[in-house]
């Protein structure tokens, strides 16, 4: 699991880094980050500030690989 220093020093521009080019896969990966750091969950002083991030993160590779496939199937 990554820690929270990990997580928050990824870019919004690279979102890749945490999550895979693949929707279904990068939802596995943010269901499992957002159990783990959900601040219900977990008492870390962090943990709000990391699972926005994480949900930032995951919105934007989102949004990444819809367009992506909105381009090749032109």
């Amino acid at each position: 699991m990554y820690s929270a220093d990990e997580i928050l020093k990824i870019s919004e521009s690279f979102p890749e880094k945490l999550f895979p080019n693949n929707e279904s896969e990068a939802a596995k990966v943010y269901h499992s980050l957002m159990s783990f750091w959900h601040p219900d969950k977990n008492s870390d002083k962090n943990a709000n500030k990391v699972s926005s991030h994480i949900s930032r993160l995951y919105k934007l590779v989102i949004e990444k690989i819809k367009n992506n496939s909105k381009i090749r199937s032109f």
